[in-house]
Parts: C-alpha cells; sequence; structure tokens
C-alpha cells in the first residue's frame, strides 16, 4: 500500500526578506505621496514661492522635474520611516502584513502629514513664536489642523488600498522603484550642484592687489517687500513686462533674509556683508540720551564698512541713494544721497551737491495724505536720482533703495489675499479695491521706471535686483503695549499734549523707550536729574524709585485669568536682558502672551483703579495685515550671470515652521539650522551674501571677516575658472566715521511713518 505523499508546503521566507519587502513597500508608499503632492503643489504654486515647500519652485519642464523630485525623495524618506516601523512591529508579532497594506498606510500618513503641515503652518501665520503650544489660541489651532490631518489619512488610506493592490504586478512596482532612483538621482545632483564650491579663493594684502581685467560696474537696486509671490502673480496680469523680460535674460531666484527681519539690520547687512550682531544696527529706532525721543540709527551706529567705504580704498567711484542707515552721509570717493525726506546740509555728501539734488528731489517728491500717492513720488524720486548718475558719468557702484512698496504692503495685504483672513479683520470690499488698485500702481510704475533705467545701462554693466525679505498674511492682529499710559495711570508721568504724544518731563518721574514689536523687551527710564535735561528725581534716589516701580509692574495681572502683563520685570543694574536695547535703561519689562494678544472682558488694576486691559494697547488691523516672510528676491542681469533659474533650500520651509511652533521656540532649532548652513544645504543664498559677491564683480577682495559667502552658483562657470575670489585679512579700519563738519539732525518724519506702521509705539 503506497502511503499517501505529504502536502506540499510552499516555501517559507525568510525574516530578512519579509522586513525588506514591507520596508520597501513603506519606500514606495511614501514616494507615491511625495510624486502627487509634487505634481499637485508644482501645478498651483508654480513660481518662485511655496512650490516645493523647502525649496524655491520654478514654472516650465525644469521646475515640474525638480519639484516632483524633491517631493518624491523627501516622501519617500518619510516612507522609508513608516516602513520601517511597520517592519519592526511585523517582526515583533511575527506576522507579515500584504506589501499593499504597508504601502498604502505609508502612502497615507505621508499625505496627511503634507495636509496637517500645510493647514497648521496656514493658520499659525505670524503667531509670536514665543506663544507655547498650550495656550488657548494655538491649542485651537492645533486641534482643527489635526482633525484635517485625520480626515485625509482616512481619505488617502482609502484611495492608496486599490492602488497599491496592483504592486503584486511586478512591472509596476519596478516603474516606482524607477522613479524613486531617478527622482533621487536628480535631487541630489541639483543640491550639490548648487552648494559645491567653484571658485578659488587667494589670500590677498592690499598692497599687491591688482585689478583682473573683467572687473565689471555694479548697479545694485533695493526694493523693500518685494515678494515672488506678489510678482509673479502680477506678471500673469501682464503689468510687469520689464521684470519679465528680466528674468528672461538673467538669474533670479530666492534671496533669503539672514538674521533680524527688520529692514535696518537686512539692508545694513546686505551693505557690509555681516549681520546684525557684527555691524550694531540692530532695529528701527534708538533713544536719544538726555530726553524721551527716539531716533532712527545713523550711519554712525554703524561698527563695520560699507561697500562704498571698502570701494573707495580702491579709488573706485560710488553712489549711493536713500539707504538705510546712512545717515549722515558720509565721505566716500563718490555721492551718498542719504535721505530725501527732511534733507540738510547732513543727508548728502559732497555738500555741494546738496542744492542741485535737493530741487531734483523737490521736483518729484511732493508727498500728500494719499499712501499710493506717495509711493509712486518716491519711486520716480529715486529713479530720477540713479538716471542722473547713469547718465552723467556712470559709478563704478551704484546702489539705491525703495521703501514705500513695503509699506503698502504691509497695510494692503489683506486686500491681495483677503480669502485667508477672518471676519475679526472687518475687511470690506471698499479697502479691497483700494489696496489692489494701490499696489498694482505703485508695482507697475517700479517696472516702468526700472524699465526706462535699464535702457540707459551699458551692456557690460552687471545689475541685481533685490529684496531684503518677502511677504505673508498675518494671522492675529499686530498689538504694541502702550507702556507710557500706563505709567501715567500708575501717576508716574504727566502729558504735555491731550493726544498723548508728548511727554512733560518736568513733572514725570519715569517714561518708557521705544517699544519696537519685534523686541519683546522694553526699557523704562526714571527721569533723573543730570541724565535727562529736564530730570526731576535726585541721582541717590533713582535706584529706589526704579526698585519701586519695577515691584509695581511685577504685580500687575489679568484679574480674570490671573495672567501677569510681563514675563518678568527687573532692575537693568542687576540683570540686562540679551534684547535690551535701550542704553542707560533703569527697569527693564519683557512682554507677556496679555501684551501680545487683545480680548474681551480683560481688566487690571491699575492706580486703584479698575481698568480696561484694552486702553493700554495699540491694535493695528489692516494697517499691518501683511508681515514679513523670510523668503525675500534676487534678479540679476548681465554678462557674469548664468541665465537659469536657481532652487536653493531654505529654512523657512512649513516643516521647519512646524517644528518652529511645536518647539515654541525657534533658537531650539537653531544649532541644526546652523550646522545645515555650514554644510551648504540651507540658505545658500542669504542677504548678506550679496557684499562679498558685489566686490568680487567689481574685481575686489572681499574680506575674510565678513560672513557673506560669494553667490557662486549665479555666477558663469567660466568667470569663476578665471577669477579667483581674492581675499584680504579685513576691512576693519575703515570703521564708519561721520562727517565732523556737519551736524546731523533727527528727522522725526521718519519715526512718524514707523509708528504710524505699527512698527513702533
Amino acid at each position: 500500500m503506497i502511503s499517501p505523499s505529504p502536502k506540499k508546503r510552499g516555501k517559507k521566507k525568510k525574516p530578512r526578506k519579509q522586513f525588506g519587502q514591507v520596508f520597501l513597500s513603506g519606500v514606495l508608499g511614501g514616494m507615491l505621496a511625495g510624486f502627487i503632492l509634487g505634481i499637485f503643489t508644482w501645478f498651483y504654486h508654480g513660481s518662485t514661492t511655496d512650490a516645493g515647500l523647502d525649496f524655491v519652485s520654478v514654472s516650465g519642464v525644469l521646475g515640474f522635474i525638480t519639484t516632483v523630485s524633491y517631493f518624491s525623495l523627501g516622501h519617500a524618506i518619510l516612507g522609508a520611516v513608516f516602513g520601517f516601523i511597520i517592519a519592526v512591529l511585523a517582526a515583533l508579532v511575527r506576522k507579515t502584513p500584504p506589501r499593499f497594506l504597508s504601502a498604502s498606510v505609508a502612502f497615507a500618513i505621508s499625505f496627511a502629514l503634507f495636509i496637517f503641515i500645510y493647514f497648521f503652518v496656514v493658520k499659525n501665520l505670524s503667531l509670536p513664536s514665543s506663544l507655547p503650544l498650550k495656550d488657548p489660541m494655538r491649542s485651537a489651532i492645533t486641534t482643527s489642523c489635526v482633525l484635517i490631518g485625520l480626515l485625509s489619512l482616512v481619505a488617502a488610506f482609502a484611495i492608496s488600498i486599490p492602488i497599491f493592490i496592483q504592486l503584486r504586478f511586478k512591472n509596476f512596482r519596478d516603474v516606482l522603484i524607477g522613479i524613486l532612483v531617478v527622482t533621487a538621482v536628480i535631487s541630489v545632483v541639483r543640491v550639490v550642484g548648487l552648494n559645491t564650491a567653484n571658485a578659488r579663493y587667494e589670500d590677498h594684502d592690499l598692497a599687491t592687489w591688482t585689478m583682473p581685467d573683467n572687473a565689471k560696474k555694479v548697479i545694485v537696486i533695493g526694493l523693500d517687500g518685494a515678494s515672488w509671490q506678489l510678482l509673479d502673480e502680477f506678471s500673469e496680469e501682464g503689468l510687469l513686462p520689464t521684470f519679465d523680460r528680466l528674468k528672461n535674460a538673467g538669474i533670479y531666484g530666492n534671496l533669503v533674509t539672514h538674521g533680524r527681519r527688520t529692514s535696518p539690520a537686512i539692508w545694513t547687512g546686505v551693505a557690509t556683508g555681516r549681520c546684525h550682531k557684527e555691524h550694531g544696527i540692530i532695529g528701527f529706532t534708538i533713544p536719544m540720551t538726555g530726553t524721551a525721543k527716539s531716533r532712527v540709527w545713523w550711519s554712525t551706529d554703524r561698527k563695520k564698512p560699507a561697500l562704498w567705504q571698502i570701494t573707495e580704498e580702491f579709488e573706485k567711484t560710488a553712489v549711493v541713494i536713500n539707504w538705510w542707515a546712512s545717515y549722515p552721509a558720509e565721505k566716500t570717493n563718490g555721492v551718498i544721497i542719504s535721505r530725501i525726506v527732511e534733507m540738510d546740509s547732513a543727508s548728502v555728501y559732497p555738500g555741494e551737491s546738496l542744492p542741485e539734488i535737493k530741487a531734483l528731489v523737490d521736483s518729484s517728491y511732493q508727498t500728500t495724505k494719499d499712501r499710493t500717492h506717495n509711493a509712486v513720488a518716491e519711486v520716480n524720486t529715486i529713479f530720477n536720482l540713479a538716471e542722473k548718475y547713469v547718465e552723467n558719468d556712470q559709478p563704478d557702484l551704484l546702489m539705491f533703495y525703495i521703501k514705500r512698496t513695503d509699506n503698502l504692503q504691509h497695510i494692503y495685504w489683506a486686500a491681495h489675499e483677503p480669502e485667508v483672513f477672518d471676519a475679526s479683520w472687518q475687511i470690506t470690499e471698499e479697502y479691497i479695491a483700494e489696496g489692489r488698485q494701490s499696489l498694482r500702481s505703485v508695482w507697475g510704475e517700479v517696472d516702468k521706471r526700472l524699465g526706462q533705467f535699464m535702457s540707459l545701462v551699458d551692456e557690460e554693466t552687471v545689475v541685481l535686483i533685490i529684496s531684503d525679505h518677502g511677504f505673508r498674511p498675518r494671522a492675529v492682529f499686530d498689538v504694541l503695549p502702550k507702556t507710557n499710559d500706563l505709567l501715567r495711570a500708575m501717576g508716574y508721568l504727566e502729558w504735555a499734549d491731550d493726544q498723548g504724544k508728548v511727554i512733560d518731563l518736568s513733572r514725570t518721574i519715569a517714561f518708557a523707550g521705544v517699544n519696537e514689536a519685534w523686541n519683546p523687551y522694553i526699557g523704562v527710564y526714571v527721569n533723573t536729574i543730570g541724565r535727562q535735561a529736564q530730570g526731576i528725581i535726585m541721582p541717590d534716589s533713582a535706584q529706589v524709585v526704579a526698585r519701586r516701580l519695577a515691584d509695581e509692574l511685577a504685580s500687575l495681572k489679568v484679574k480674570e485669568t490671573g495672567e501677569p502683563l510681563y514675563r518678568s520685570v527687573g532692575l537693568v543694574s542687576e540683570h540686562r536682558p540679551t534684547r535690551l536695547r535701550h542704553p542707560n535703561a533703569d527697569v527693564y519689562l519683557e512682554k507677556e502672551r496679555a501684551l501680545r494678544v487683545i480680548g474681551k472682558d480683560r481688566t487690571v488694576m491699575v492706580g486703584g483703579v479698575q481698568r480696561d486691559l484694552n486702553d493700554f494697547l495699540m491694535i493695528r488691523r489692516t494697517v499691518m495685515s501683511g508681515n514679513h516672510d523670510p523668503r525675500g528676491v534676487f534678479l540679476c542681469v548681465g554678462p557674469s550671470f548664468q541665465n537659469k533659474v536657481i532652487l536653493p533650500l531654505v529654512a523657512e520651509s512649513p516643516y521647519t515652521r512646524a517644528l518652529t511652533y511645536v518647539t515654541g521656540y525657534k533658537s531650539y532649532l537653531e544649532g541644526l539650522y546652523d550646522l545645515l548652513r555650514q554644510l551648504g544645504f540651507l540658505d545658500p543664498y542669504t542677504t548678506i551674501d550679496v557684499a562679498p559677491t558685489v566686490l568680487y564683480l567689481m574685481g575686489l577682495p572681499a574680506s575674510a571677516e565678513m560672513e557673506g559667502k560669494l553667490m557662486e552658483g549665479i555666477l558663469q562657470q567660466r568667470l569663476l575658472e578665471q577669477q579667483p575670489a581674492g581675499l584680504v585679512q579685513s576691512y576693519d579700519y575703515l570703521h564708519a566715521t561721520a562727517r565732523s563738519d556737519v551736524e546731523a539732525t533727527p528727522s522725526d518724519a521718519e519715526v512718524e511713518r514707523l509708528r504710524a506702521l505699527g512698527y513702533i509705539h
């Protein structure tokens, strides 16, 4: 009798092979999610704004391939993480899930994570980074975004299952693997190619420096707040033919803001190649010793030499027009027109040029109460001055700057994107129509004058058009505490006028310095005899008054919630906060959340009276609907530049912003960001890189002490091979010195304009 043969059993897969298959399925799931998201993002954001999230995106075939590649690779990495987790769990329970299931899970989680982060970032725009995640406002946003993410997770999972069931077909799987390999290669080549150094750096002594034969004349045009998001939209409407022509002829992309996002700090960084901590211009205003007033930062406050001083060292001519923190005008081999508002003898160098320049300014810069008219007037005035020096013996370096483009975008950004603002902003149809017309009028005028200006520029001249930052909408109202109103209610201060703008120092015990929106600290001064011009407190009593005042301010709380108004209060003599920028202040105040947001039914006991907290807050609604974004613009044209669009990785992507919001403080992540910057994979082109690049184009050596680096990726390879990037040890001996023969005078108009914009109070 023949016994039945045993049933053949399928060969059991080895655990290692099972692990690898589950892991690979996760990679493919994440990759396909990224592939789809990349197509979606490129299609809807095919410009140099948010497309690609981490990267600047471009339209056209190159933009499509690059954006999709970055997304595919990035989400494949996420899929690898999810696949690894699933594979480990499968190994622990000793059960192998179907490959389509692990791929679907990775796909769904990748997709949902993207959706969650996108909405989380959009809803968190412009919330103070110090606002903790547990704050009610941020908790509500987080909850709603989690729900959105969960819904997208369920939807993505349901859609992906039938797709990944096809993974059993070998050809389909091979196609996905092929796409993954191709996207990985493209991404690596783009990033490495972008960050690989090509220039040869050589140390030199100034005495032995020889000018290269291909040195160029350079023009730097500063457009405050220019944003590709806005410019690309206007280009699509046909409003910016000059920008379109220059983009086709040159190279453009995002210029990332380096350091603090305040215009004086950034534009001084552009001129020096140094960060704000080094060059010393850190904000908008600085208190004036002996008074209760402030002035804008001056050239005498700058600690490092600017481009126009370096060019003078090599007997090159420079013309600088309207640059931040260039007043009073410094001696140079050329012309400095430091400001066109309240021009005086310190506004222009050389002094004999003042009558002619003032006449030209007065003929076009006639301001009215109409914001748009004033902005257009500034555009025309600055271009008129620039054209004067291009037509008549063009200098080796010409730098000019326009401010009011930024001002209008702060005011009218809600008109540009009304759909992202809720009803509390009270945005009207009239405001939207007015704002859209205003922005188009001003940028249209910039484009027209830029076209006229470029027609005068020699073909051998190189032109860099840059901005200090971009723009994005605010999520919450701009709020600044009215500290002096609070001090008056406490009995420490008296006003000399009915509007509460001028302090009567003859009856004031203590007053606060200017409160800048970017700075969490406020300095308070005891009105001491011998230190203030009209002091009333004896020097030996000042410390006692300061201590009493600090104790009273520290005790202030919101009655309904128990929140303190200040996170910390103390004597400056005992502890000076690192960001307190008020010289000789006696008491420092660190703002708490209660002074950063508005709310109903909040009261505080002040001077024995229960007062509405909103009485001590300055609330800006549509006046500050736009906020600074770190992605500015650069557009470079001339014989030294490549003709393409570049794709730098930037730190301020939605992913890094989400990390910032989760931690509550960006400083926690700065170590990682700094490491990536050092490796060249993050923020490769920043505002402080302009100065060494300008010097290189002019055939001059940069300083080894400059933190900015040569923007090699925008330059022609042939130029980099022929011309070494020269370095000298230092230019610090050229430190800024004001003209000693002319007295500078503070401009109240400049300070008032900053106050009207909500930058200061």
